[in-house]
């Protein structure tokens, strides 16, 4: 409803002509890819507990591989029908304005930000003649709470999970744990309603949540294909979902930490230190601090208990393949991503 109203509103044409015709200056921006990377990562939930916890609890066997293409798919076509809501409202206020639609867009650049667009639509509504403005303001502001409350709580059960299994003795008080767990995030949360809340929230929303989660895709993709191995790697995949990944999907794990990693030093390279102010920098290694103590922990700790149990080089051995069943694909080939071998046990790791 909000895309239908948008579209029929004067200046509307012109906002989408801008978001189309691109030129080669935008695509040489840099910032444009970042922006683009981040989009992608943060709308698919790379890197974050709460998928890997959703998929933990999948039967083998599942075809999540057709489910991963399609959300691709489906989350490609809400950006670009976001965008496009977003740019039509530039187009709309420039319209009113007499000015052009980059003088709106980057007025203030925090509006070009995920977490603005919210206020950019509320701009559209009060344009929409009543009672529908209010209804459609409703709706979407709903929409917000209802997109908002599952991610919480996902992100809530993997943080007591994890809990749980690091210090077992606490399940035994599970209610008193989870009600610790919303408080410590109500009172973390008051924060945002102070005077410097906005401030707090564009701490979190460039440097917290965007920078150090491309870091953290970056590490684990270099742990999954470079450390652990590709060929280790395909096998646990195919113990999982019944068939190994194709050629394609390997090609895409080898090159895309590179191509990561080089978007990111560019980036890096072109930031000027100088005029970042100070709780931008500070940001910056509290972020890196945030993300980077978690893994670290977890690496540290899984090495002492290798070496307190006396094999140590179980942490950099190579484990052996052998299949739980003969229903196997015999010529050891990849299957496409849109076919399923039924009946197939799979791979499973011996040492």
């Amino acid at each position: 409803m909000t895309l239908f109203f948008s579209l029929f509103t004067k200046g509307a044409s012109d906002g989408l002509r801008f978001m189309f015709q691109c030129t080669m200056q935008d695509l040489s921006n840099l910032t444009v890819w970042r922006s683009s990377v981040e989009q992608a990562i943060v709308s698919l939930g790379l890197g974050m507990g709460p998928v890997i916890t959703l998929g933990s609890m999948l039967k083998f066997h599942t075809p999540c591989d057709r489910d991963s293409f399609f959300i691709v798919i489906l989350v490609g076509i809400v950006t670009i029908l976001s965008g496009t809501i977003v740019f039509c409202t530039a187009g709309i206020l420039a319209a009113e304005r007499n000015q052009d639609i980059r003088t709106v867009l980057y007025l203030n650049e925090t509006y070009t930000k995920d977490i603005h667009v919210h206020v950019v639509f509320s701009q559209l509504f009060t344009r929409i003649s009543p009672p529908w403005s209010s209804i459609i303001s409703f709706l979407f502001f709903f929409t917000l709470f209802i997109a908002g409350w599952y991610p919480l709580i996902t992100y809530l059960q993997s943080a007591i999970l994890i809990c749980y299994s690091y210090i077992p003795c606490l399940a035994e008080y599970k209610y008193f744990t989870e009600l610790g767990f919303c408080l410590l995030c109500f009172i973390s949360g008051l924060v945002l309603v102070t005077p410097g809340g906005y401030y707090s929230i564009i701490f979190f929303d460039e440097l917290l949540v965007t920078t150090t989660i491309i870091l953290v895709v970056i590490c684990e993709l270099c742990a999954m294909i470079y450390v652990n191995g590709l060929y280790d790697f395909s096998d646990d995949i195919a113990f999982m979902i019944g068939f190994e990944p194709n050629f394609y999907i390997k090609l895409v794990w080898i090159f895309s930490p590179w191509a990561l990693l080089g978007l990111f030093f560019m980036f890096i390279n072109e930031t000027n230190l100088k005029d970042m102010v100070l709780y931008e920098k500070i940001a910056g290694l509290a972020g890196l601090f945030i993300v980077f103590t978690p893994v670290a922990l977890v690496a540290f700790y899984n090495i002492y208990i290798c070496y307190k149990e006396g094999d140590i080089s179980k942490v950099f051995t190579r484990k052996e393949v052998t299949f739980e069943s003969d229903n196997v694909n015999p010529t050891g080939k990849s299957v496409p991503w849109f076919r399923k071998m039924e009946n197939v046990a799979g791979p499973s790791h011996v040492s």
